[in-house]
């Protein structure tokens, strides 16, 4: 169970990478740094999201991967995999926020699952 959990919190975030790929023309690329929501509603500058976004997805890789570490039983990491995973899950959903495409859905509904999962006591490894 630990080797399946591991992973699928490092896959899990190693997809966020997907932003950093240089995008397609196609205009049905979802990983972009455009947000006219946050632009417009909120007033931002496409520089002031993109810096945000940016941080948001290293964070929430970094975050998944530490955590897919630690369940793994990696030492030092052990222990706190679990908020690791909640807080990376918690920061994915604010990068897919400002960022949506209902391609992310996939994605909302894994972080969801990963929060719901962390209240309910996870599973054990």
């Amino acid at each position: 169970m630990a080797i399946a959990v591991g992973a699928f919190l490092i896959v899990h975030g190693l997809i966020h990478v997907m932003w950093f790929v240089p995008p397609s023309d196609d205009p049905r690329y979802p990983f972009t740094w455009k947000s006219p929501r946050a632009e417009e509603n909120l007033g931002w500058e496409p520089d002031r999201v993109r810096s945000l976004g940016k941080a948001l997805v290293v964070a929430a890789t970094v975050g998944f991967v530490l955590a897919g570490v630690g369940a793994l039983g990696v030492t030092g990491l052990a222990g706190s995999w679990h908020a690791l995973a909640a807080a990376s899950a918690f920061i994915s959903l604010a990068a897919i926020s400002l960022f949506w495409h209902r391609y992310f859905i996939v994605g909302l509904a894994l972080d969801i699952a990963i929060v719901v999962a962390g209240s309910l006591g996870w599973p054990a490894l």
